[in-house]
């Protein structure tokens, strides 16, 4: 059976788009001033941006994914950066598999 976090994660079609913008955040819609999109992923400024809301309801969102290992986080200055996991998703999807 699936983790309830991880169903919670997957409950908005918002939040099934985020591993997807947080796996290339190269073309941000946002100026990035600290870290680096490649090599840390997306903050939660990027994040509402994509989303188009403001940025506490952005930070709800990405904490959804967050909370089960699908997304990591990294403190840099006074922003948190937000990226995929691979072997998190790659391990929900062979759960999914599994329970279909």
């Amino acid at each position: 059976m699936l983790d309830p976090a991880v169903m919670a994660a997957l409950a908005s079609p918002k939040r099934l788009q985020m591993p997807q913008w947080l796996r290339y955040p190269q073309t941000p819609s946002a100026p990035v001033r600290d870290g680096d999109l490649a090599d840390d992923g997306g903050c939660v400024l990027f994040i509402a941006t994509k989303l188009g809301v403001a940025h506490p309801t952005a930070a709800a969102h990405v904490q959804a994914p967050a909370r089960p290992g699908l997304v990591t986080s990294k403190r840099i200055s006074q922003w948190t950066f937000y990226k995929h996991d691979d072997a998190a998703l790659a391990s929900l999807k062979r759960k999914i598999a599994e329970e279909l």
